[in-house]
């Protein structure tokens, strides 16, 4: 991802609205970061289908937002 895009993180991007909002915003020429907790699967299709269409514009975060641990990944990406 370049710094000089906007970018948007999404909760619960694996599936159903949390996987609409991402391509939505991929879409309209945002690069996003998904965020899963347990939907691998769906959330990496998902990723890859973006990165498909625009490369580097998608990344995904596995994790659970309510352990502080998670956020500490995510900030080191």
């Amino acid at each position: 991802m370049t710094s000089q895009r906007k970018v948007a993180l999404i909760t619960g991007a694996g599936k159903r609205i949390g996987a609409h909002i991402a391509q939505r915003l991929h879409q309209d020429n945002y690069d996003v970061v998904l965020h899963y907790r347990s939907t691998r699967e769906a959330a990496e299709q998902l990723g890859a289908e973006l990165n498909q269409r625009r490369p580097n514009s998608c990344l995904m975060v596995q994790g659970d937002l309510a352990e502080s641990a998670c956020w500490g990944d995510i900030y080191t990406r």
